[in-house]
């Protein structure tokens, strides 16, 4: 596999479960060169059948660091307002750019959507 993302940097949002989609691209993406900022939030897996991924989310760090990329993460709720903004720039303090935005996390309620607020 060739290294053309080498330098370039990706935030990738959802990435808190080893079986999940965010952890499949979050590899890929390391794997062609890129450096990560990962978000997660452990509290919304929690309520989910799959549960969160507390024993695991050190070790999949260290498995994408292992493909010789820097790996950082937050775990953030980014439904709270300036959550988005801090995500950026927490990965900008880290990294110093960001070249890439995969948009990978979901949110789920059981109301209709005539039920939904801002809050």
């Amino acid at each position: 596999m060739t290294r053309e993302l080498q330098g370039r940097v990706a935030i990738v949002t959802g990435a808190s479960r080893r079986q999940g989609i965010g952890f499949a691209i979050a590899r890929r993406l390391a794997s062609m060169g890129a450096g990560l900022f990962l978000q997660s939030y452990a509290p919304y897996d929690r309520l989910k059948p799959w549960g969160a991924n507390e024993q695991n989310g050190d070790g999949m760090v260290s498995e994408l660091r292992a493909t010789g990329v820097r790996v950082e993460s937050i775990e953030l709720e980014l439904s709270e307002p300036g959550s988005p903004a801090k995500l950026v720039t927490s990965a900008t303090e880290m990294h110093g750019h960001v070249d890439i935005l995969v948009i990978n996390h979901a949110y789920d309620v059981a109301e209709s959507l005539d039920e939904l607020s801002i809050e």
